[in-house]
């Protein structure tokens, strides 16, 4: 099994490359390793996959940095690969109307 700073070098080597990374999302340790076995580089996740599988939505308040961080963590170790948690993780308690797409909050011209 890789350590931390293998997969963080892994992780950067796959996104300096020519060509683009293909990359797929994971909820759990199931699926991180079912990813893993048919050989997806680098794994993300989701806080939609990670709230829906326990039958609850996908709302501001639920999915916790502390849920979410914990389930990563439990996805890094199970796997020999790279993984990155879901970028809404970072920011679990802004508010949803925040969560836009970047071209939504450029100024119009």
């Amino acid at each position: 099994m890789r350590s931390t700073k293998e997969k963080a070098e892994l992780c950067r080597a796959l996104h300096a490359g020519a060509e683009p990374t293909l990359s797929a999302a994971c909820w759990d340790v199931g699926t991180a390793c079912l990813l893993a076995h048919v050989g997806v580089p680098l794994i993300d996740t989701t806080s939609f996959g990670a709230m829906a599988t326990r039958g609850l939505p996908d709302a501001v308040g639920l999915a916790t940095r502390d849920f979410m961080l914990g389930n990563a963590r439990l996805i890094a170790a199970a796997v020999d690969l790279p993984s990155r948690p879901t970028s809404r993780m970072a920011s679990a308690t802004v508010p949803r109307s925040l969560h836009k797409p970047s071209w939504r909050l450029a100024p119009r011209a």
